[in-house]
């Protein structure tokens, strides 16, 4: 890993290290006690210029963006993610944490790029039919995310289709083209009963549902006819094909195509579930 300077103001706000982030098109911006912000890019680690980070400025910088309610999980748990915008900039991700007793945070810039889908993937396409219902599984930081959006890439540039997402939190921004894609943000003020409700009445021929409650809610919104979409954090394939036989409907069984299962972020394999 190569440690070196990047130049930024000596004590800068979160407007200034958001701006910073996306001019460098940096992967990340992360914020410890003791050390100044630094940025990855391309895996390597950038220190600004600015001065070693207290308690209190890293409370400050993240209280700025995090709602109230984040906030108030943070304490209590030591842990929150959030999204946010900045008008002009670009949306973010937020993981704040707290270590050895001292808050930390790492903010993301979410994408409008969508990762092209890999060979492996390709023929999973052939699983985006009415009525199916297709599961991407992984354990946490597989990919799944990014397998997700090439997925919906697939519709959104092969069909003319309205497409529903719940996520908590949005993953990737995706433009309207062939397809029309609503995206709804579950760490926002909107709860799950009101999303729920939303999948129900709003008639869309795909329904994408990224949460971590183990496929109940994507089971709870499919309606007759749509094309779901769900993913499942786990730790392994077998298991995956359990909880999918425990959580789903006879019905909703009987169009799962197979699993699209992740290994690491880009690898994977598709799996029938009566291989396992």
């Amino acid at each position: 890993m190569t440690t070196r300077k990047t130049t930024h103001n000596a004590d800068p706000t979160m407007t200034d290290l958001l701006k910073l982030l996306v001019d460098r098109a940096a992967d990340s911006l992360h914020l410890t006690v003791g050390v100044a912000p630094a940025l990855r890019i391309g895996g390597k680690r950038e220190v600004t210029e600015a001065m070693p980070l207290t308690v209190e400025q890293i409370r400050k910088l993240v209280l700025t963006v995090l709602p109230p309610p984040k906030q108030q999980e943070l304490d209590e748990t030591t842990f929150t993610t959030s999204t946010f915008g900045v008008k002009g900039l670009a949306k973010f991700t937020l993981t704040a944490y707290f270590q050895r007793g001292a808050p930390a945070a790492v903010i993301k810039r979410i994408p409008f790029e969508v990762p092209e889908a890999p060979k492996w993937l390709e023929p999973a396409f052939d699983w985006l039919q009415p009525g199916a219902f297709v599961v991407v599984a992984g354990k946490a930081g597989s990919g799944r995310s990014s397998a997700v959006a090439a997925l919906v890439n697939r519709i959104n540039t092969t069909k003319n289709w309205h497409v529903l997402t719940l996520e908590d939190p949005i993953a990737y921004l995706f433009p309207n083209r062939e397809s029309v894609i609503e995206q709804l943000d579950l760490e926002g003020p909107m709860p799950i009963e009101a999303a729920v409700q939303v999948a129900r009445t709003s008639c869309p021929d795909v329904v994408v549902v990224a949460l971590d409650d183990e496929l109940r809610t994507a089971s709870e919104v499919t309606g007759a006819g749509a094309l779901t979409i769900a993913s499942l954090t786990i730790n392994d394939a077998k298991s995956a094909a359990d909880v999918i036989r425990k959580v789903l409907t006879p019905s909703q069984l009987a169009h799962v195509p197979g699993i699209v299962w992740l290994t690491r972020p880009g690898e994977g394999r598709l799996v029938q579930l009566s291989e396992l």
